[in-house]
């Protein structure tokens, strides 16, 4: 069993025998020995911070400021499947979380942390590299089997568990509560990811804002903005996000990955992007707001997806603007754009920049509207030269308008994409379509509308 915290107890041994946390200043007293490994031993709740708390912390500010993060994590902090109630912190701090960072080399796990009220992390340092999360402002090491839930605000980065997951791994993790960043981006799970992130999930409502021009606001059910990997993991909440004066992207999953990949995943709630700046662009995507030579494969949305803008404005069911990859894709969401310039959208692809979209379907309405020039696509809205489709499909009866007029779809003479009928996407002769030789894709009568679903990913488990 674990001893009792005591810095100097003898022996010490890091898996066999780590440090028990039983108390709120056992807690406090793990900022120092950062290095060592930890096992709480039962669940803590922190106390109201008021002076009372103050004094039961043995924190200075906290009546105050909250919590004082513990910085930086190269041990193991081991949950024990408890939980850190009651918590909060608002300090004019780079990293704000229960742990401000989770250091190379650093576990936490088997760990709760729920806010005060449904209130938690605020940062309001206004450093355009503040990152804030309800477990870690930033992690390097691993999160596994951790859940938090209660709001997230920062100035700068938010995420719903952690602020920023440089190159770290998250896993098998969930977070429950609404996230904001006021400049920057925002995440239900993390606000920006460059790790790895398995099995997870968000459920919160994500926005991003600023009036700035110097900012770009980007907001994602699961990630703000990834540059990693996010694999078996879901978002069900709102995205948003608004510029008054630089770009804005949302996406149901992440609103914006660059060079990233997203596979096994999926989508379900409404997402919004808006710009009203003269030169701002604004991108909104049911999984995706923007995709850079990222993969998104076996994933889906649903959500329904708008986008506005005093410039350009993309609007995509799956993804708002692609120049990457898509595979075994499909959405089934309406996808709305307008704009004073152009404007862009499509049933799965609001613009595809050499992109690559193949065995992928959309059964969404289209809508796009401009003051110049307006395209809207069954499958993809438009796209450069260099876009390539292959066995892709788009629904026929679905509703294609511009500017208010039915029109027939941009994409009809897109080699590649090929018209069907609802009825005949809900025929098992459909799915077969789609898989070709493979087993990726299943159908039943039960499930998606009686439309083809990916085995194994959300509605298709």
């Amino acid at each position: 069993t674990a001893k009792n915290y005591t810095l100097g107890i003898t022996p010490y041994a890091a898996a066999s025998n780590p440090y028990g946390i039983y108390t709120v200043k056992h807690l406090v007293d793990v900022a120092n020995a950062l290095d060592k490994n930890f096992l709480l031993k039962n669940n803590i709740d922190l106390p109201d911070a008021n002076a009372a708390g103050a004094a039961a912390a043995g924190i200075k500010d906290y009546a105050s400021a909250g919590w004082l993060p513990l910085d930086s994590l190269t041990g193991t902090f081991d949950g024990g499947n408890f939980s850190i109630n009651n918590f909060y912190v608002r300090r004019e701090t780079v990293k704000a979380g229960l742990f401000a960072a989770l250091g190379r080399g650093g576990v936490i796990k088997n760990l709760g942390v729920n806010g005060v009220s449904g209130t938690a992390a605020a940062g309001s340092n206004n450093n355009d590299k503040q990152y804030t999360g309800m477990l870690a402002g930033y992690s390097s090491g691993t999160i596994e089997k951790c859940h938090a839930t209660g709001n997230v605000s920062s100035s700068s980065v938010a995420g719903g568990l952690v602020g920023y997951n440089h190159k770290g791994a998250v896993s098998h993790s969930h977070a429950a509560g609404n996230v904001a960043s006021f400049s920057s981006f925002a995440g239900g799970l993390a606000g920006r990811n460059s790790g790895a992130i398995s099995n997870s999930y968000a459920t919160g409502t994500v926005s991003s804002s600023s009036s700035s021009a110097s900012d770009v606001t980007f907001a994602g059910g699961l990630a703000g903005y990834n540059s990693g990997a996010i694999s078996d993991s879901y978002a069900t909440g709102a995205a948003s996000s608004h510029s008054s004066s630089s770009n804005s992207a949302a996406g149901g999953l992440t609103g914006v990955s660059v060079r990233g990949g997203i596979s096994n995943s999926y989508a379900t709630g409404t997402v919004s992007s808006s710009s009203s700046g003269a030169r701002s662009n604004s991108t909104a995507g049911g999984l995706a707001g923007i995709s850079v030579l990222s993969h998104i494969s076996n994933s889906y949305a649903t959500g329904a997806v708008s986008s506005s803008s005093s410039n350009f404005s993309f609007a995509g069911g799956l993804a708002g603007h692609s120049s990457g990859a898509i595979s075994n894709s499909y959405a089934t969401g309406t996808a709305f754009s307008i704009s004073v310039a152009s404007s862009y959208a499509g049933g799965l692809a609001g613009y595809n920049s050499n992109g690559n979209i193949r065995n992928s379907y959309s059964a969404g309405s289209v809508y796009s509207s401009s003051d110049s020039e307006a395209y809207a696509g069954g499958l993809t809205g438009a796209g450069t030269e260099g876009m390539a489709h292959a066995n892709c499909y788009r629904n026929s009866d679905a509703a294609i308008t511009k500017k208010d007029q039915a029109v027939p779809p941009d994409d009809a003479a897109i080699v590649g994409i090929t018209p069907k009928t609802k009825a005949d996407m809900q025929k098992d002769a459909f799915k077969g379509n789609l898989n070709g030789t493979s087993n990726t894709w299943g159908r039943s009568d039960s499930k998606n509308n009686k439309l083809p679903f990916i085995i194994g990913v959300g509605v298709g488990k």
